[in-house]
Parts: structure tokens; sequence; C-alpha cells
């Protein structure tokens, strides 16, 4: 399965489309508000969370989103994880998973600038 630009481009517009203006930015404040609370928001407040995910993230926020539903921005400022991740990042890997990397690099989102051959994306993917 390989999704184009278009098709992202198509996504949002039928998410924009079907929502007027007003309410996309109500839940950006909505997102936004509860990011910037989410140490306590995410424990008291799981039902209004899950409710707003199942209503879409909206794109502003998505990243950020991702980040804290996953838990990955709390483990990224754990003291306890400081340089891990430039230490991986440094770290050799077999050949046989090195190539499968490659080769995905080159298959994840084709049309897009920033994704083709070592574009700005590619390089930044690499290290994920």
């Amino acid at each position: 399965f390989e999704m184009s630009d278009t098709d992202a481009q198509e996504r949002e517009q039928h998410y924009v489309r079907n929502i007027d203006g007003d309410r996309v930015l109500r839940r950006e404040v909505k997102w936004s508000n509860m990011a910037s609370n989410w140490e306590t928001d995410s424990v008291e407040r799981f039902e209004k969370i899950k409710e707003r995910c199942r209503k879409g993230v909206p794109s502003k926020v998505r990243g950020v989103a991702w980040q804290l539903l996953c838990g990955s921005r709390h483990d990224m400022q754990n003291p306890m994880n400081k340089g891990v991740y430039e230490a991986l990042k440094k770290k050799k890997m077999d050949p046989e998973t090195e190539g499968t990397i490659e080769r995905d690099l080159n298959r994840t989102f084709p049309t897009h600038v920033m994704f083709q051959e070592e574009g700005v994306g590619q390089a930044k993917l690499r290290n994920v």
C-alpha cells in the first residue's frame, strides 16, 4: 500500500471541507490546552481525550499529540534517557536491517519533495 501526497491532501481537504473553520479552530485550541496540561489531563480526563481522538486530531497539533499519546515525550524528558537517542544514532546497524530501511526510505512518499532521493525527510526518517 502506497499513499501519495495527493491522497494526503485530499484527506486533509475532506476533513476541512466537512468541518467548518470555527470548529477546526476550537478543536485546535482544546488540543493545545490539553497538551499544556497533559500531566493532569491524561489521568483525570482520559475519557475526554479518547473522545477527542475519535473526533480527529487537528493537523497542527498532530505531532505533539502523537508524542503525548504514546508517551515518547515523557520518555525523552526523563533524565535517565539523556543521551540514549544520540547513542542509538551512532550505533552500527547490521547490513540486512540497513538495507531494509534504505529500501523503505525510497518508498516513503516518493512524490513528496522532502522524501525524494536524499531529501531532508529521508535523512530524518533514517534516524527514527
